[in-house]
């Protein structure tokens, strides 16, 4: 990115951190990489932004680097509006005002079925029935050497007894999946991989209680010799 924006910023516009600098009337113009690939940061104030000196310039970083983002800043709606219209052209009838609120409630986002299958957009889309010895089958054929068990996976700060729930279920989870890789081992020996290893998970969210339990039933199945 650092030869882009020296060709896009000029190569006397860089000072010894490597971050990009614009001179400005009043603020430094820089352009902060967060990884090699993708993602840049933007140091400026909301007057240039409204301003709109700097938006080919932005232009050009958000079209090298895919995301960019503004940290610190207070803008209102009406700015985050106006800003957009530096940039670009707004999109007719996207959303309020020209603000494309991101939710799934269909009462705050006319899109919101939209963006509900927009979160499946690594497969076909379709919600499919996995089971322990579906997922078993998926990792044989993908010839995985290391296969984790199929899990039931809660939100961190779950309560217990939703924690416990989960628990319990990727115990009898995993005694499914380990007969189904034992399964797949012994009826299958010309599988992509040979040499697979199937691992547990220790379940029960941030409760300890839960997660040695959790650990004491995959010892009792031998669950840490599950090696083909």
């Amino acid at each position: 990115m650092e030869a882009t924006a020296r060709k896009a910023f000029g190569e006397n516009d860089f000072d010894e951190s490597g971050l990009t600098n614009m001179e400005l009337s009043s603020v430094r113009l820089k352009v902060r990489d967060l990884t090699p690939r993708i993602g840049s940061e933007i140091v400026t104030d909301v007057e240039t932004l409204l301003s709109g000196r700097e938006s080919a310039h932005i232009r050009e970083v958000l079209e090298q680097r895919g995301v960019v983002y503004f940290r610190g800043l207070e803008i209102s709606d009406a700015q985050q509006v106006a800003i957009a219209k530096t940039l670009g052209t707004i999109v007719a009838n996207e959303g309020e005002e020209g603000i494309y609120k991101i939710s799934l409630d269909d009462k705050v986002n006319q899109r919101a079925k939209y963006l509900k299958g927009s979160l499946f957009w690594h497969f076909d889309g379709s919600l499919q029935k996995f089971t322990p010895e579906s997922v078993m089958r998926i990792e044989r054929n993908l010839g995985a050497d290391v296969i984790m068990q199929f899990d039931h996976v809660v939100p961190g700060q779950s309560d217990e007894p939703s924690a416990r729930e989960a628990m319990e279920r990727s115990v009898r989870w995993l005694e499914r999946c380990r007969a189904e890789f034992a399964r797949l081992t012994r009826e299958d020996p010309d599988a992509p991989t040979p040499d697979q290893a199937l691992f547990p998970i220790v379940q029960g969210g941030i409760h300890a209680s839960l997660r040695r339990e959790s650990t004491r039933a995959i010892c009792a199945m031998d669950a840490a010799q599950l090696h083909a």
